[in-house]
């Protein structure tokens, strides 16, 4: 179909000056067929879109279209001289506006020069900051390689991507055994789990002390030191572990603990003697010095005065009196002699068979005399011909029972009784001194047999008392590999007091 006039005005945008001279032109069959090639050429070779050229464009469109139709041009020729008649017809106008764009392009190459230059050194600095942390690298691998401590990087799979030889060594393994294992290959069997995500995600260190275990099974202890490696934007790809063999300071605590407790048990220890020692000094001042005074006392008054002054009698009391005062001193020396050999262990034992009967037999009438002053009865139903063996030290056995009646004595009120008795019980013999006295209370049962330890309750008869009997009768028994114990229901109930022997073969 043959082209408008119209439609070439609308493809080239032509002005409204222009449009009287085109519209002068008109277009014949023949002429289609150079208007349609006109157009396809326009539409692939875009002319120059400066505003200053638009009247250039029209004006040759209008020379080219004259020349095709009046002087009957080669087409491809006039097309070609409107291409270079374009391209230099306005020669301000190009050149203004070549002119801009070398200024452009010379300021684009200037920045981009500075870009250039701003890039060589940035690539400079990244090189050498590379190098340096290369190196920086190396010294960190070398030094955690050298170390004593173990090291050990897991992701977070629980997979070890990294372990020093120290580490390794520590557990029994080769660096190699060990990577690509789980991290729980150097814990306890039961112990082992893996990591949880929420301890990737730990802002500070963790240290903790456990058990891990080598290569051979045998277990170790170890304090752990733990931190989690994170990338850039914080997120958690990892966790280092520094490991240390703690033995050597676990083993020095246990001694230290030891020491600490032997430490203490020294110091009680010597508290326990100054106490005793305390104790010691008021028992001398007051049972070595007091029965002096009295003897002294004595002395004196018998000297100040002639003998003939004084009766019979009074002599005999004042020597009764010294007597008293004597014994309680050479009591008192006894006591201390026989602790000290006990203690230093210089007390030797004979253990034999002996007649349990007759001691006790021989200790009751030896006691009749000061038991009948408070009115006191003994309860006693084995007669001397009847035979009991125990076996013991013959000696020993005597003082610890000597000091068991003696004490049923002092603590009986007047008017009461005494009752002792011999059992004989699966192959032992049990001595048993029960009196109807003041009995024992918790505390007293708790220092019954400690040294210079004081009863709540008290002699009746302002009998004296050194608080080393029962102490001095427990060690006795103890090294006769016997036992002694007492019983009392409280407080006014009376005491029950207990030896026992073994029999062995002495019958």
């Amino acid at each position: 179909m043959p082209i408008s006039i119209e439609d070439l005005k609308a493809k080239l945008d032509l002005t409204i000056d222009d449009q009287k001279r085109t519209n002068a032109l008109i277009v014949q069959g023949k002429d289609e067929e150079a208007l349609e090639y006109l157009l396809q050429k326009l539409q692939i070779r875009r002319l120059a879109e400066h505003p200053s050229d638009q009247k250039l464009k029209i004006s040759s469109i209008h020379k080219l279209l004259a020349d095709v139709y009046k002087q009957k041009r080669n087409f491809e020729a006039a097309f070609f001289h409107l291409e270079k008649h374009l391209a230099f017809s306005d020669e301000n106008s190009v050149t203004r506006q070549s002119s801009q764009v070398m200024l452009k392009m010379e300021e684009a190459q200037k920045e981009m020069r500075k870009y250039q230059s701003e890039n060589e050194k940035l690539r400079a600095r990244i090189k050498e900051n590379r190098h340096i942390e290369e190196k920086t690298l190396r010294k960190l691998k070398k030094a955690i390689e050298t170390v004593e401590v173990g090291v050990t990087i897991i992701d977070t799979n629980n997979k070890i991507i990294f372990t020093n030889p120290a580490e390794a060594k520590m557990h029994g393994f080769l660096v190699e055994e060990v990577i690509g294992k789980p991290s729980s290959i150097f814990g306890r069997p039961r112990a082992r789990r893996k990591m949880k995500k929420s301890e990737f995600k730990r802002p500070n260190t963790w240290l903790r002390e456990t058990i891990n275990v080598r290569k051979d099974g045998s277990m170790f202890p170890v304090q752990l030191i733990s931190s989690a490696v994170t990338d850039f934007d914080g997120t958690p790809i990892g966790m280092v572990t520094v490991c240390e063999d703690i033995t050597k300071r676990k083993n020095a605590e246990k001694q230290l603990r030891k020491k600490n407790k032997e430490l203490a048990h020294m110091l009680s220890y010597l508290e326990k003697l100054n106490n005793e020692k305390n104790e010691l000094m008021g028992i001398v001042s007051h049972d070595l010095k007091n029965p002096l005074t009295s003897i002294l006392g004595i002395v004196d008054l018998l000297k100040t005065y002639n003998i003939d002054d004084f009766s019979p009698k009074e002599i005999e009391q004042y020597l009764a009196e010294i007597e008293i005062h004597s014994e309680r001193m050479v009591d008192l020396v006894t006591n201390l002699l026989d602790v000290n050999r006990l203690e230093s262990g210089k007390m030797q034992f004979n253990l034999t068979c002996f007649d349990l009967n007759q001691i006790v037999n021989d200790l009751i009438n030896q006691y009749q005399p000061r038991a009948q002053i408070k009115s006191i009865q003994f309860n006693y139903p084995y007669s001397l011909s009847e035979k009991i063996w125990a076996y013991g030290d013959h000696k020993a056995t005597i003082q610890v029972l000597d000091n068991l009646i003696s004490n049923a004595i002092k603590f009986s009120p007047s008017h009461k009784k005494i009752h002792i008795r011999l059992d004989k019980k699966n192959g032992t013999v049990r001595f048993q001194v029960k009196d109807e006295g003041q009995g024992l209370t918790k505390q007293d049962m708790d220092g019954l047999f400690v040294k210079f330890s004081r009863l709540s309750a008290t002699p009746t008869g302002n009998e004296h008392s050194t608080g080393l009997g029962l102490s001095i009768a427990r060690k006795l028994v103890d090294g006769m590999n016997c036992r002694i114990w007492a019983e009392s229901k409280g407080k006014n109930k009376g005491a029950t007091f207990y030896v026992e022997f073994p029999r062995l073969n002495c019958e």
